[in-house]
């Protein structure tokens, strides 16, 4: 769920009617900071593991090269570089790390401890 980027005090009255001007500003105040603490309140979301809900990242599929420990490149497209990533799912009891080539605003280099591994990451 995101919250509104402004609020809504539309007029459907009088432009010269500055009490329902003020009236009008306190509800959309009241609202937005409604819906605000409705979200902060547990409604933080990294979305469905497909598509991103209000956490910025990306979410990453990928099978793992067929040689343990060795690099491999997913592309994030964050447009900074990223501070880390989550673990999210993997299919084998492999342990996935950073790899040897320094991370992109575009790419992120890892490695994992085995072999053809499915996994699932969330890039931040």
């Amino acid at each position: 769920m995101r919250v509104p980027e402004q609020l809504d005090v539309s007029n459907s009255g009088d432009p010269q009617d500055y009490t329902s001007l003020v009236d009008r500003f306190r509800q959309a105040t009241k609202k937005y900071v409604e819906r605000l603490a409705n979200i902060l309140n547990g409604q933080i979301s990294f979305g469905n593991g497909t598509a991103l809900d209000n956490m910025q990242g990306r979410w990453i599929n990928a099978i793992t090269p067929v040689a343990p420990d060795t690099d491999f490149t997913v592309v994030h497209s964050l447009g900074r570089v990223p501070v880390g990533f989550i673990t999210v799912s993997v299919d084998k009891a492999g342990v996935i790390y950073l790899g040897t080539v320094p991370a992109t605003t575009i790419n992120l280099t890892l490695k994992c401890s085995t072999a053809s591994t499915t996994i699932r990451i969330f890039v931040i």
